[in-house]
């Protein structure tokens, strides 16, 4: 969840959570409907959104969470860790396609947009500053902003993990692509973007592999573990 929640799942323990109160989580529910976007809630069990859309449908299927279609007012205090602001409409659901697997991909009608503003999210001028002072704003796709707490990211997360399992931070090896691993990658000892990354994850990195659908992960794991 984007370093808001760490879980040892063998234990069923939380070594780290910094969730989203129920105050933030109608801010920003309320932010979405200014712009004629939608968004999603993602808490420990599920996706939740106001309204079906292809985002959150393909995101529920690839994590194996159930997706609720759910009224934000009645989400329960503490419960959500994230929140994916989702800027889609009929035009850009092949391009979308794209950062999903395959086998995840729905048969699902996108409903096209008026006055729909595709680059909405080209970068965040749009947001106003005292927003983006309350919370983590990263960009993970050219339509998706992620919105988490302030004092949360995958940096965060990382120093939390190797601080519960007595590893040292000299010896992490971080793999990402989006805005939501910059943190992650300045933290590790070894740092590596995705060769399909976004530009500054790629300046950030200390290694470039390849791209996901050249086996990115495996070749970095053979290069620096393996050999």
């Amino acid at each position: 969840l984007s370093g808001a929640l760490v879980l040892n799942n063998t234990k069923e323990k939380v070594i780290f959570e910094n969730g989203i109160n129920h105050n933030s989580v109608m801010e920003i529910y309320n932010f979405t409907r200014r712009f004629n976007t939608t968004l999603n809630a993602v808490s420990k069990h599920a996706f939740i959104s106001p309204e079906i859309n292809f985002y959150t449908t393909c995101e529920a299927i690839e994590n194996r969470l159930p997706f609720e279609v759910k009224n934000f007012e009645e989400l329960k205090q503490g419960n959500i860790y994230k929140i994916n602001l989702i800027n889609e409409d009929k035009k850009v659901q092949e391009e979308m396609s794209g950062f999903f697997k395959k086998e995840a991909l729905v048969s699902l009608e996108i409903e096209e947009k008026k006055d729909y503003k595709k680059n909405l999210f080209g970068n965040l001028d749009f947001i106003p500053e005292d927003f983006k002072n309350k919370y983590s704003i990263m960009k993970t796709t050219p339509y998706t902003l992620e919105v988490i707490h302030k004092d949360t990211n995958k940096g965060i997360a990382l120093e939390k993990l190797a601080n519960y399992l007595g590893i040292k931070r000299e010896e992490i090896i971080a793999i990402g692509d989006s805005g939501n691993d910059e943190h992650m990658i300045e933290y590790a000892g070894l740092g590596i973007a995705m060769g399909n990354a976004f530009k500054s994850i790629k300046e950030k990195a200390d290694f470039i592999t390849l791209t996901n659908q050249e086996d990115g992960v495996a070749n970095a794991i053979n290069k620096f573990i393996l050999n």
